[in-house]
């Protein structure tokens, strides 16, 4: 993997996981229909299922044994897992924003989802 690649995984991880706690941060949406608003754990899956993904390729940057990829799904799995719990407990302390373990479950639904997808690009790639 080229250094311009690694930099790219972990740069875009970064990013990924400010842009969520950016937007658990917030009490309201207002540019976001409501009815888009209403289907939260839909977009809970979408979200946690990139960031997922994110997570596998920002461990994947940083991981040096790319044969036992176990150990990649396994860190990778383990850090979102916990940021998605973190995100939950911190959007208990936001104005109008709750501390759901329904959506915490969607978003672990979503990071597990995010293997498949991660296999299938590391094979299109041939990164692995």
């Amino acid at each position: 993997m080229t250094k311009n690649l690694k930099s790219l995984f972990i740069i875009q991880w970064v990013l990924f996981s400010s842009l969520i706690f950016y937007l658990s941060s917030q009490s309201y949406f207002p540019i976001i229909p409501q009815d888009i608003l209403n289907q939260d754990k839909i977009i809970h899956l979408l979200l946690y299922t990139a960031y997922g993904l994110s997570s596998m390729f920002f461990i994947f940057a940083i991981i040096k044994d790319k044969k036992n990829m176990i150990k990649v799904y396994f860190i990778a799995i383990l850090l979102a897992v916990v940021f998605a719990a973190s995100d939950e407990f911190h959007q208990s302390f936001v104005p109008n924003r709750t501390c759901d373990i329904f959506d915490f479950l969607t978003d672990v639904i979503g990071i597990l989802f995010s293997i498949y997808f991660f296999k299938l690009i590391l094979k299109k790639f041939k990164l692995n």
